[in-house]
């Protein structure tokens, strides 16, 4: 793996990790966390831009489980395709971070 690969990775961990930690001990309930983010007046630039942050990995480890899910079925494993697959994997992550970033 070169350094990029291991940075993404550390980079994902936290990010997970994250999530895990805030999961654990902010366990007010959603309205709290909505009524917190409201109060730091942030721009709607902002908001989007956290929104973006926020959603990219999902879509990204959601749209990529479903090439990993076929590989498992000794599926479009000729390299031309796992390039192709991977491409469009990226355009739909992109499409789907946007539009839930919009909403």
């Amino acid at each position: 793996m070169n350094v990029i690969a291991y940075l993404l990775c550390a980079i994902v961990t936290f990010y997970a990790l994250g999530l895990a930690w805030g999961s654990l001990f902010l366990s007010n309930g959603i309205e709290t966390y909505v009524s917190v983010i409201q109060s730091l007046n942030l721009g709607a630039m902002m908001v989007f831009i956290l929104k973006i942050l926020l959603g990219a990995p999902f879509a990204f480890h959601y749209f990529n489980a479903f090439r990993y899910v076929i590989w498992n079925t000794a599926r479009w494993l000729d390299l031309k395709k796992v390039y192709e697959t991977s491409k469009q994997s990226m355009a739909a992550a992109a499409v789907m971070t946007l539009l839930f970033a919009i909403i």
